[in-house]
């Protein structure tokens, strides 16, 4: 027979009375000379005597007799107290409770050890501290609960402990999580106007499907569920519903505690509009601002979320103004007869403020004027909202970051400054980039090289590049100064020595040697907009192999195998992103163009123009859609026919059109190898979803992929293919990527959906980078 916790404590106390009494009998009174303990090991003299409400000196009576005990007894130090005279002393003899010699948990793996741990010792159960029994129960039943909250209702935690020397004990928490209850009927009462399945998306919580296997939310939680009846609540106030309320929400159990059903009744009551409204107290914005800023008529449905919306634009366009603490609000007049909402926002600007200092913390390694000078915000300036907030965005686009936060603390003694501290969690500046593919007809594809693009912690790249593939061979060395000139223009370098062998890779037939060096700068036009130009010498030697294609072989004999080259280029970019990498939104465009002019009579003349657009969109919840598309397009100039083979466009492969080999798209030549071509057009839609771990580390997607090579022009064997849109190639595929400690791991999983005859195609291919 189990004895209840409320009969142990009932028998305690009962022992502890005859205890009293018995010991309070026994005594006579008598003066103490002296206070003498037994027994104390842990616990100081003096803090025993605090307990005690009898110093030496007094006289001692039964009655403080049974105090003293009672005394002790109450500071849970003591497992048994006895009293004992000798002579004119009193001596205390004790027992010292056993103190914890450590805590072990076992068993556990939704909640973390050391999240645990915190908890234990918030509640005094912690290695050195004495052990109050009756804390483990109260312990074991809270660890239910929290395990309960999170939908493991079949969890089991048994805690017990154990002897260890010098009167310890050991605790040991064993713990068997179970699996989380599953969600299998989410059920709406009193819903008139809006259908229970349009209800129902607005849940955090459902019932099982496809994406429940990333989301999880098909698994309940006391969380969750709270966190989807606020927004069913959200749902109806933003739709007039001023009076909605929710009469209750239940959950019930299956008898096996591993699903479960949840019941909410909702009362909906009538749809409010917006009644008249108006601006009180402020002197700053005009009528034309706040015409804009509060785009309210009279008579549309009421909306909490257009409110919060205004008073957030009220709140910017005063911040943009140096109003750093503006007090705005939306006092709402309810008239129930006539279902209207009268709104009366009073704004109240507050003390023009100043920014005083701009500070930078957790940058242990990249220096303070790489940031500084990324700071649209300028100390000693009215605080500007928008500029604070393109600071903010600045620094995640430098990429050396994963988080930026920054916090406005108003200074000390003054009502119109402040000073604004931007914290900075960095990630590794140096990165070794290892790239690795499969394909069932080439195996595996391997690629290495070292990159520094926060070189010393300055802002400067500096790329030493030794690559190693299947395709070539290479060296190089660039290095970019982003802030050449105080006003943004960069400056770069770049030197290249490679060795080529396309065949390898499936392409044309040929050997490539090529060195050259270059020079370009990067001027600023806009905060989203730049301008670049470059000039550079290149060398390139040409050789045929045994097995070279007639196309080979015709290039040569019309244009030799050595070449020395002036190039060109220049282009213009437009970055809207919020940061990198793993953008959420924003969008981005580039167009650049590189033209060849001649240095001997062997010079070729061509050039090539590339156009890359992606954005990004935020969509339901915390799904982002993707849309990219790229072109490149090149031909021959001043005496060259058409663009040089070796410099054609390919397609296929990650970064393409996955799915397909890389470079294995576009017109053969005459040994059925990659030829590539003067045109290349792809796109790529995707739909990333929210995953169960941190979406700033991994970022999952549905993808669809489209592209494909062409050839316009005639020339050196090599026959035009023309443009034909219905022959673009489409794939289909699951997309991960992960910021790991190794770098960012990208992996796909792709379907070729269309490929013909003489396609190369792949299922899997992955890449990673390792930082450090």
């Amino acid at each position: 027979m189990k004895v209840s916790t409320k009969m142990k404590r009932f028998f305690l106390s009962l022992l502890l009375l005859l205890s009293f009494s018995t010991q309070a009998l026994a005594f006579k009174s008598f003066v103490i000379h002296k206070i003498r303990f037994e027994g104390l090991a842990h616990i100081s003299r003096g803090t025993a005597l605090n307990a005690l409400p009898i110093k030496a000196g007094d006289t001692l009576t039964s009655k403080e007799t049974a105090q003293i005990i009672h005394n002790l007894y109450d500071t849970n130090f003591f497992n048994t107290v006895a009293l004992r005279q000798a002579g004119n002393d009193l001596v205390v003899v004790v027992t010292e409770r056993p103190t914890i010699a450590a805590v072990n948990i076992s068993g556990n793996d939704v909640i973390p050890t050391e999240k645990l741990k915190e908890a234990l010792k918030a509640q005094g159960l912690t290695s050195g501290k004495l052990l109050n029994p009756s804390l483990l129960d109260s312990i074991q039943n809270g660890l239910i609960e929290q395990y309960y909250a999170i939908g493991k209702y079949n969890a089991r935690v048994d805690v017990s402990t154990a002897s260890a020397s010098r009167n310890r004990r050991l605790v040991n928490v064993s713990i068997s999580e179970g699996k989380t209850a599953k969600i299998s009927k989410i059920q709406l009462l009193g819903n008139h106007t809006f259908s229970e399945k349009e209800l129902a998306k607005q849940f955090i919580l459902t019932t099982p499907g496809l994406m429940t296997l990333f989301t999880q939310n098909d698994q309940y939680s006391q969380e969750k569920l709270q966190a989807s009846i606020e927004a069913l609540r959200t749902y109806y106030l933003n739709r007039g519903f001023i009076r909605f309320e929710i009469l209750s929400s239940q959950v019930a159990l299956t008898p096996d505690r591993k699903h479960v059903y949840i019941t909410v009744s909702i009362k909906e009551g009538q749809q409010y509009r917006y009644g008249s409204h108006k601006v009180v107290g402020q002197k700053v914005l005009s009528q034309q601002d706040l015409k804009t800023l509060l785009p309210f008529s009279e008579g549309a449905i009421f909306s909490r979320k257009t409110v919060i919306a205004a008073e957030k634009s009220l709140h910017d366009a005063l911040g943009n103004r140096g109003y750093a603490y503006p007090s705005i609000q939306a006092v709402p007049s309810v008239n129930d007869k006539t279902l209207r909402v009268n709104l009366t926002f009073e704004v109240h600007p507050g003390h023009l403020t100043y920014v005083r200092r701009v500070t930078f913390s957790g940058n242990t390694q990249t220096q303070d004027v790489v940031l500084r000078r990324e700071m649209r915000q300028m100390e000693g300036g009215l605080v500007n909202s928008k500029n604070v907030k393109a600071s903010v965005r600045r620094l995640n686009l430098l990429g050396y970051f994963k988080n930026v936060a920054m916090k406005m603390q108003p200074v000390p003694n003054s009502q119109d400054e402040v000073d604004l501290n931007f914290h900075v969690k960095e990630v590794p500046s140096s990165q070794a980039t290892f790239g690795l593919g499969y394909s069932t007809l080439d195996g595996f594809l391997i690629q290495a090289a070292l990159a520094q693009p926060n070189f010393l912690g300055s802002g400067k790249a500096l790329n030493v590049n030794f690559s190693n593939s299947f395709k070539s061979r290479s060296y190089s060395v660039s290095y970019t100064n982003p802030f050449y000139t105080v006003n943004g223009v960069s400056r770069s370098f770049n030197f290249l020595f490679q060795s080529s062998d396309p065949s390898r890779v499936n392409i044309a037939n040929y050997t490539m040697d090529r060195f050259g060096g270059s020079m370009g700068y990067g001027i600023p036009l806009s905060e989203n907009n730049r301008l670049s130009f470059n000039m550079g010498l290149q060398h390139q030697h040409l050789q045929e192999t045994s097995g070279s294609s007639t196309q080979v072989v015709d290039f040569i004999n019309e244009n030799d195998k050595i070449f020395q080259q002036f190039t060109t280029g220049i282009g213009w970019s437009y970055n809207g992103y919020d940061k990198v990498p793993f953008t959420t939104k924003g969008f981005r465009q580039s167009l650049s163009g590189t033209f060849t002019g001649p240095l001997n009579q062997q010079s070729l003349r061509y050039y090539r123009l590339n156009y890359i657009a992606h954005g990004f969109y935020p969509l339901y919840k915390s799904f982002i859609g993707s849309l990219q598309m790229s072109a490149g397009y090149g031909n021959g100039a001043f005496g060259t026919k058409m663009l040089p083979f070796f410099e054609n466009f390919y397609a296929g492969g990650m970064g393409s059109v996955r799915g397909y080999q890389g470079y294995s798209l576009g017109p053969k030549d005459s040994n059925n190898d990659s030829l590539g071509g003067d045109l290349m057009l792809t796109g790529s839609a995707e739909l990333f979803f929210p995953n169960p771990v941190d979406n700033d580390a991994l970022r999952t997607g549905l993808f669809v992929d489209t592209g494909n090579v062409y050839q316009t022009e005639s020339g050196y064997g090599i026959g035009a293919t023309g443009v034909d849109l219905g022959d673009m190639r489409y794939s289909t595929g699951l997309d991960v990527e992960w910021r790991s400690p190794f770098g960012i791991l990208q992996l796909s999983l792709a379907k070729a959906l269309n490929p013909k005859a003489n396609d190369r195609t792949e299922f899997f291919a992955f890449n990673i980078g390792t930082m450090f």
